[in-house]
């Protein structure tokens, strides 16, 4: 059986800086692109729409009991 790999969770900050490698910028641009993805993402699940990316993962708004 195949082990299952160890998780690791990121802070924010250190999401940014993973960004501002990738994009070879600063960690503020970096900051400035990651807030956007999360404003863009939240506004079209706001109006109850999705965002799928495919291999990746979807995000939309559920219904669960309180």
């Amino acid at each position: 059986m195949a082990k299952k790999k160890d998780i690791k969770s990121y802070k924010k900050d250190e999401f940014v800086s993973l960004v501002a490698e990738k994009m070879n910028t600063t960690k503020d641009t970096a900051n400035r692109s990651v807030d956007a993805f999360i404003e863009a993402v939240t506004d079209i699940v706001k109006n109850g729409d999705s965002v799928n990316f495919i291999g990746f993962g979807k995000f939309s708004v559920g219904e669960r009991a309180a």
